[in-house]
């Protein structure tokens, strides 16, 4: 995988499922990670 330590990532929808997972692999790798999720009741 491409190094991105040191960069920033928007995730849209990471509070699920794919989303999630992807914010978790760049946390991990060392990103700043801001995402967003929509709830609905």
């Amino acid at each position: 995988m491409t190094s991105f330590h040191g960069q920033s990532v928007l995730v849209l929808g990471g509070s699920h499922g794919i989303g999630a997972a992807i914010v978790c692999r760049f946390a991990t790798d060392g990103v700043k990670v801001i995402f967003t999720y929509f709830f609905f009741p």
